[in-house]
């Protein structure tokens, strides 16, 4: 991953398309390296081979289901500061697609991986909580589904920092966004004291 981020940081070049697709390139190899190793810390029953959208182990489904979650949230968050969501910055303008939320979310995927980790590695889903393996992944009980969102709304919840003021990690996204909303839209949009 270390070595990944040197290239990165000594990457240039005017061809937006090409420093696009040579940046994702070595996101993905960050990325492989590090599903890598949450795997290997995972419980046996829990590991995985590699990271998937259409999952069919349970750290990937219940990943894919908080990602989930977290994609309407940051959505609804985008609307509110008066952000397109469909308008992309890294990720390419596509028809009909939240680009500016793939963009925006990628810094707080850790959100979820983490949350994933602690459900997985202290087995709050499991095989059990299968309801049925489909093409598009496995599908939660109703039970599991429910367990889930309250995980996830407790952890938004919790407290952290944001600009040396302690505020819940709603807050903090939230916040986040206010500040690309000032920075790419040259708004006069006040940012609320954070508390």
């Amino acid at each position: 991953m270390e070595e990944q981020l040197v290239k990165i940081q000594k990457l240039c070049g005017k061809d937006m398309d090409t420093v696009r697709a040579t940046l994702q390139g070595y996101e993905g190899n960050a990325g492989k390296a590090y599903f890598e190793a949450v795997s290997y810390l995972l419980p046996e029953e829990m590991q995985f081979t590699k990271r998937q959208r259409n999952a069919d182990d349970i750290y990937n489904s219940v990943l894919n289901y908080l990602y989930g979650i977290l994609y309407a949230k940051i959505k609804k968050m985008a609307y509110k500061c008066r952000l397109d969501p469909y308008i992309g910055i890294m990720h390419v303008d596509s028809y009909n697609k939240p680009t500016f939320v793939y963009d925006f979310i990628e810094g707080q995927r850790i959100f979820c991986e983490e949350l994933a980790f602690e459900i997985c590695s202290h087995s709050e889903i499991t095989w059990d909580d299968v309801e049925e393996r489909t093409p598009q992944g496995l599908r939660f009980s109703d039970a599991a589904k429910k367990r889930l969102i309250s995980e996830f709304y407790a952890a938004l919840n919790e407290t952290c920092y944001f600009k040396k003021k302690q505020v819940t990690v709603e807050r903090r996204m939230y916040l986040e966004m206010l500040e690309v909303a000032q920075k790419i839209g040259g708004m006069d949009m006040e940012i609320p004291a954070a508390g």
